[in-house]
C-alpha cells in the first residue's frame, strides 16, 4: 500500500466527519446559496412562453408536469425535479416557485399550504442550484495532474457532499485490470481505505454502495444512472496512480496465498472440480482454508501466521492481510458450522472460486 503518512492532508473541518455532521454540512451549504426574495402566490402561473418551451423539448420535464413521473413516488420529489430542470434551462427564482405552486395546485390541491410555505420553497431552490453548481464543478474538473491542491480539495469537497462521506483521496492502481480505492476520514480524521474493485465494480452504484457502508457505516443516497456515470468520471479523474511498491505487494501476497494453498491441500484443492471440500465444518473449527457453494474461503489469521512462520516475514501485520484480501477480490463474510453437535461462527475472506481462477490464469 501506499505510505499515506507522506501524502497530502486535507483540512478535516471542511470535510464531513459523521452522519451527523454531513446533514448539518449539506443544509449549511444550501443556506449559502442565494435565492432571490420571492412571492408565494395560490394562483400563480409561469412565464406560458418558457414553459411550453420546456414541455416540448425537454421530455423529463414534460412527464413531471403531467404527473407521469412513477419513479417520483412523493409531491416534494416531483417539486424537487421542477426545480432542478427549472435551474438548468435558466429560470430565476420567482419563475420556479410559480411553476412549483402551478404543479401542486393543478394535481394535489388540498395539500396546497406546503408550498405556500416560504422556506420550504426556498430550500427546495437551493438544493437544485446547488445541484446544478456540482454538476458544473464536474464538467469543469481538470485532470488531476494538473490540479493545484486547493482545486483538489474544492472538488474532493464535492465528491464528499455526492457520497456523503469524507474523501481524502482516490487511488488507482494498474492501467489494465485497474483497482479503484478510495481513503475516507472517519469522526477522528484517521484515514481508511475503501477497495473498490474493477472498472465494473466502480460502476455498480450497488456494489459501490455497499462497499462503501461495510467499510463507513454511512449509506450513500440513491443516485439515478446518469449522473452516477458522471460521478465515475469524476472520480477517475481524481485518482492518484499508486506507485509500483504497493502494486508489487498485492502480487507478492498473491504467491503467498498460492503457498498457504499447497500448504492446506488437504482442505482446499484449488485445481481439483469440487465446488465445496470434504468435512469444510471441520476444517472452519481449525482456521483452515475450505471450499464452500463454489467459494474460496480464508482465515485472515491464520493466513497471517502461515506469512509470519513459514514465508518468514514478521513485520505483516492483520490489516496488511485484510487490505491486500481485499485488493485481491476478497470480501468479508460471517459462515456458520455445525460440528460434532457444537456451534461455530468464524470470519472468513470469501470469493467465488471461478472469479479466483480466472485472474490466477491471467497472472500466469
Amino acid at each position: 500500500m501506499a505510505n499515506l503518512s507522506t501524502l497530502v492532508r486535507y483540512n478535516v473541518k471542511k470535510l464531513h466527519n459523521s452522519t451527523g455532521s454531513i446533514e448539518k454540512d449539506t443544509k449549511q451549504k444550501q443556506s449559502e446559496v442565494k435565492v432571490d426574495e420571492i412571492i408565494l402566490d395560490h394562483d400563480a402561473v409561469p412565464c406560458p412562453k418558457k414553459l411550453n418551451a420546456l414541455i416540448e423539448n425537454h421530455d423529463k420535464f414534460n412527464n413531471t408536469w403531467s404527473n407521469q413521473r412513477p419513479d417520483l413516488p412523493s409531491p416534494s420529489e416531483y417539486h424537487q425535479s421542477i426545480a432542478s430542470i427549472a435551474v438548468y434551462a435558466g429560470w430565476n427564482d420567482q419563475e420556479i416557485a410559480d411553476a412549483i405552486i402551478a404543479w401542486q395546485r393543478t394535481w394535489n390541491n388540498a395539500n396546497i399550504q406546503k408550498v405556500m410555505r416560504p422556506d420550504y420553497v426556498k430550500r427546495t431552490i437551493a438544493k437544485a442550484r446547488l445541484s446544478v453548481s456540482i454538476e458544473s464543478d464536474v464538467d469543469r474538473v481538470e485532470k488531476s495532474d494538473n490540479l493545484s491542491s486547493e482545486k483538489k480539495q474544492r472538488y474532493l469537497e464535492i465528491i464528499a457532499e455526492a457520497l456523503g462521506s469524507s474523501v481524502s483521496r482516490v487511488l488507482r492502481q494498474g492501467n489494465e485490470n485497474t483497482q479503484y480505492s478510495i481513503i475516507v476520514l472517519d469522526e477522528r480524521g484517521n484515514e481508511r481505505e475503501v477497495v473498490i474493485g474493477s472498472s465494473s465494480d466502480l460502476l455498480s452504484i450497488t456494489k459501490f454502495r455497499a462497499k462503501m457502508f461495510n467499510v463507513t457505516g454511512i449509506a450513500i443516497p440513491p443516485m439515478k444512472p446518469r449522473p452516477w456515470y458522471r460521478l465515475c468520471q469524476f472520480l477517475f479523474r481524481l485518482s492518484d496512480v499508486i506507485e509500483d511498491d504497493a502494486a508489487s505487494e498485492v502480487e507478492m501476497a498473491k504467491e503467498w496465498l498460492e503457498q498457504f494453498f499447497d500448504d492446506r491441500l488437504y482442505s482446499c484443492n484449488i485445481n481439483d472440480e469440487d465446488q465445496t471440500s470434504d468435512q469444510w465444518e471441520y476444517h472452519l473449527t481449525q482456521n483452515n482454508p475450505f471450499k464452500r457453494n463454489g467459494n474460496i474461503c480464508v482465515h485472515a489469521s491464520e493466513f497471517l501466521r502461515f506469512i509470519r512462520f513459514c514465508i518468514q516475514h514478521k513485520n505483516y501485520e492483520l490489516r496488511d492481510v485484510t487490505r491486500v484480501l481485499r485488493r485481491m477480490g476478497f470480501t468479508q463474510e460471517k459462515i456458520n458450522a455445525v460440528y460434532n453437535d457444537r456451534n461455530y461462527c468464524r470470519r472468513y475472506w470469501v470469493i467465488p472460486l471461478h472469479q479466483y481462477k480466472s485472474r490466477r490464469q491471467k497472472r500466469l
